[in-house]
Formats: C-alpha cells, structure tokens, sequence
C-alpha cells in the first residue's frame, strides 16, 4: 500500500472530539433533561420575583426596625449596664416613655396650639411691640413698627388654627379609617421591640452563618452602627431639648403666659422642620 493510501487510512480511524466532527464543526447535543431543568430555573426565579414584590412591605417593616433597634440599644446597654436591667424590662421602660410623649403630644399639644392662635390673634401684636421695645432698650434696634407686628400676628392666627385643625383631623383620621397604619405600626413597634430586646441571640444567629473571618467583620459593622445611629439619634434629641428650652425661656423673658409659652417651645423642638408645598411650615404652621 503506497504512503497516500496509508494517510487516507489513518485520517478515516482519527477519533471524534466530543462536541465536534472530523471537519471543524461543532455539535451541541442538548437533552430533554436540560431544557425540563431550564424552564424550572425560570419558573423558579419568577415566583421569587413574585413574592418578594408580595413581601416588599414586610421587608420594608423589618428594616426599619432594625433601624430603631439600632437606635435603642445605646440606652437599652446602658440600663442593663447600671441597673442590671434584663434587657425585655429596659426596652419596655423605653417603650412607655415614648408612648407617654406621644399621648402628650395629641392631648395636650394639639389644643393648647389652638388656644395659642387664639391668644396670638387677640394679643399677638402686643407681644411683638414689647418685644420690639425689649431689643430696641437693650440691643439697640427695632424688630418692626405696629401695623407690620398686627399683620404678622394675624397671619400667624390664620396658620395656627389650619396646623391644629389639620394635625386633629389627621389623628381622628387615623384612629377612624387608618387601620393598615395602625397594624403597620403595631409591626413595626413589634419588630423593634424583638430586635433590641433579642439583639445578643439576634446577632450570634446571623454571625454562625458566616466563617470566623466574616464574623470578625460582620461584628465590628454592626457594632460601629449602633454606635453611628445612637449617636445620631440622641445628638437630635439633645439638639430639640436644648431648642425648646431656648424657646421656652425667650417667651418667659417677653413676658408672655404660660398656656401660651409651653406649646411654643413644643412646637419648636424640631431642628429641622419639613416644609409644605403650599408655603406653610408643616411643624409650626407658620408661613415660610
């Protein structure tokens, strides 16, 4: 047999590779089990789709109890830390404390703002002619003449009575028909509630998932958050304190009554008040 027939010969016994043929070309060979597999990969990624838009609610819940856990727990260590407080037993004391400022808030704040309006409109002027004459006796300038101090008062009277009116309406409204607010809150109260009075067995459960090294990691975060968010939060509690009392004792020093002085200093312990889109202070109800 000559060299060229011998060629022939060798090039027809060659192997096949596996997904190709003797000529270059490739062969992809795809099973019914594959595209049974496939359908049911698609399948199953849209049904998680599907139920995490269904629970974006409760994951939106539960993060922010995490956030106000985070907030808790420098003042939950610090009872359990000095009094040997259980940590359930600190997180309810903080619990009640915020209850009664918000029972305060809506009992007591709310009418004694439409009293104020009323003060403010019948004697609102007098006040700023006499604190006008403080500034001017003391500091040596004038706040305003008396028709710009009795417009202001009125305006002033106008947007107490429509923030009171709005701020009552608002918590009948919630109290009447606002029943997934209500539940809303209730979760979230109760996730709060569990996150920072569970958080040493909240925080194991989540670090035995990771390795030691991510521990490590994962550890120091969560820490540094509590540490970032406490601070936060309790620097703009000191923050409308120390606002208020300013308030509280600039009204005491132009003479103004109590009923009158007190619902002013609530009113202005928010630092940052939100605004309306309507040129109204939505905390004060002043005009902006």
């Amino acid at each position: 047999m000559s060299e060229s027939g011998e060629q022939r010969t060798d090039e027809r016994n060659l192997p096949v590779q596996d997904g190709g043929t003797s000529n270059g070309e490739i062969v992809v060979a795809i099973s019914g089990k594959f595209i049974w597999q496939a359908i049911g990969a698609i399948l199953g990624t849209l049904v998680l789709l599907w139920a995490f838009d269904q629970a974006s609610g409760i994951v939106s819940m539960v993060a922010i109890s995490f956030f106000f856990s985070l907030a808790l727990e420098p003042a939950v260590r610090w009872l359990t830390d000095r009094y040997e407080w259980r940590r359930g037993s600190a997180t309810g004391v903080i619990y009640v404390v915020g209850a009664l400022f918000v029972v305060f808030m809506i009992v007591v704040l709310i009418p004694a703002i439409a009293e104020l309006a009323t003060a403010i409109g019948a004697k609102g002027g007098e006040w700023i002619n006499n604190l006008s004459e403080f500034t001017n006796d003391n500091l040596g300038f004038e706040i305003t003449d008396i028709d710009t101090a009795a417009d202001l008062a009125a305006g002033t009277d106008v947007a107490l009575q429509d923030w009171a009116a709005g701020a009552f309406g608002t918590v009948l409204g919630i109290a009447t028909t606002g029943i997934s607010l209500i539940f809303n809150l209730a979760t979230i109260a109760m996730f709060t509630f569990y996150f920072t009075a569970e958080a040493p067995q909240v925080q194991r459960a989540v670090l035995r998932l990771f390795s030691p090294k991510m521990q490590q990691q994962i550890g120091w975060t969560w820490d540094q958050a509590i540490i970032q968010t406490g601070g936060y939060f309790y620097s703009r509690m000191i923050l409308m304190v120390i606002n208020g009392f300013g308030f509280f004792f600039t009204m005491v020093a132009v003479g103004i009554a109590p009923p009158i002085y007190v619902p002013i200093a609530g009113m202005n312990t928010d630092t940052n008040p939100p605004k309306s889109d309507n040129g109204i202070d939505s905390a004060t109800g002043i005009p902006t």
